[in-house]
């Protein structure tokens, strides 16, 4: 919608203060945008697994945090690497789009957020969560760092540009860097699944 109604251009993801684009945290004037003009509900914002407890959306100065990895208007192409390699447990490559015409087969627009290396949910930091196990939404332990599949992450759905979603199974899904620093390029301390 956002792009229909701006030339085919994506929101800007670069978060406020201007430091970093992460693909969980949208700017003031994107989320301003959907809520305002779009007239889009907050739960519309958020897989329902992800903010069942209400711990996930929240603002903290640089921006809102959205229970879906936006994926796009990130500089990711100064990852120049490759992107039909094999990786195995580094971070794989991927493609953000800035405008409607930018499709790849690496390229998403929204998934569902399985990460590793949250900073805040409630009273825990530094985890890994998922939003869809057998027993719904899990996260780690407090500073616990484990892949997805051991805290039982099935997978998650991913969006592409052309509006179609399809449930991908975790061990099909790859680790890919969501936070992107202004100066620094990638930053893998935070790492999300699709």
């Amino acid at each position: 919608m956002y792009a229909h109604d701006n030339q085919d251009k994506f929101p800007i993801a670069l978060r406020n203060g201007g430091t970093s684009y992460h693909i969980v945290w949208v700017p003031d004037v994107t989320f301003d945008y959907f809520v305002n003009q779009a007239r889009i509900q907050t739960n519309c914002l958020t897989c329902p697994n992800k903010n069942r407890d209400g711990l996930w959306i929240i603002h903290n100065g640089q921006g809102w945090r959205l229970g879906f990895s936006c994926g796009w208007g990130v500089p990711t192409e100064v990852d120049t690497r490759p992107r039909d390699g094999s990786y195995g447990l580094l971070p794989w490559p991927w493609d953000s789009p800035k405008k409607t015409s930018d499709i790849t087969p690496y390229t998403i627009l929204l998934a569902d957020i399985i990460s590793k290396g949250t900073d805040v949910y409630g009273t825990l930091a530094n985890i890994t969560d998922a939003p869809h196990t057998l027993g719904g939404p899990k996260t780690s332990g407090n500073g616990q760092l484990v892949e997805p599949e051991a805290i039982g992450s099935e997978g998650g759905n991913v969006g592409l540009i052309d509006g179609s979603v399809e449930w991908r199974k975790q061990r099909l899904m790859h680790p890919r860097v969501v936070l992107w620093k202004v100066t620094g390029g990638p930053d893998a301390t935070y790492i999300g699944y699709w």
